[in-house]
């Protein structure tokens, strides 16, 4: 049975994310939330559809989507116990749904369907002005996280 197997196996090729792999490092570094953000967006004039797809998402998307899940790389770096990471996902979901950003999607996507969203960070220089409001929780290592980028 394995030989069988064996000769059936027909190796993929590389999809558009393996492609952008060495691009994805460069430029997602993780020490600054604001040098990932520029650069990944800055992705929109890059050859490839996939990458620039990728950029302009970005760029469209919530801010505060968007830092909450570079916060959330951040503070997954440490290797927390599963338990921990779904208590800390189920806080964060209920800080997310009742953020402004989070109707305003709603409403650009599903309800009105303009796909225009008035995202509250109309422009932002820093990790807490993309955030808006702080999304506290009772894990340390997730407060110490929001101190050591200076939300908090």
């Amino acid at each position: 049975i394995d030989d069988t197997l064996d000769a059936l196996h027909r190796p993929l090729s590389a999809g558009p994310l393996q492609d952008s792999l060495d691009v994805i490092h460069s430029v997602c570094r993780g020490q600054s939330f604001m040098q990932d953000y520029q650069a990944i967006t800055s992705l929109m004039e890059a050859r490839s559809d996939w990458l620039r797809q990728a950029g302009e998402n970005l760029a469209k998307g919530s801010p505060s989507t968007a830092a909450l899940t570079w916060l959330l790389w951040q503070w997954g770096k440490t290797a927390p116990a599963w338990s921990r990471v779904f208590e800390l996902e189920k806080t964060l979901a209920e800080w997310k749904t009742v953020h402004p950003d989070f109707n305003e999607g709603v409403r650009a996507r599903l309800v009105d369907k303009d796909l225009s969203p008035s995202w509250q960070a109309k422009s932002f220089n820093s990790l807490k002005e993309a955030l808006g409001t702080v999304p506290v929780a009772d894990d340390p290592e997730w407060m110490e996280i929001l101190q050591k980028f200076d939300v908090v």
